[in-house]
């Protein structure tokens, strides 16, 4: 399952619409619905936004491998 399908089962599940969500984070209902739809990545500061919203934490882990600059 990709971010943004988690993100909005969970908005759904706790019963809130995209315009009372993209209020709380301060973006569009368009903006919202694209990141919703995968079409548009949220940059790190508005995903903690949402994730805040919706009772989640961003966590961040160093991999083991360390010879590699990528983020893949």
């Amino acid at each position: 399952m990709e971010i943004h399908e988690i993100l909005r089962k969970e908005r759904r599940a706790l019963d809130i619409t995209q315009a009372e969500l993209a209020a709380r984070i301060g973006v569009s209902l368009v903006t919202l619905n694209k990141f919703e739809k995968g079409l548009q990545s949220a940059n790190l500061s508005t995903l903690k936004k949402i994730c805040e919203a919706l009772g989640y934490n961003i966590v961040l882990t160093k991999t083991t491998n360390t010879n590699e600059n990528n983020c893949n």
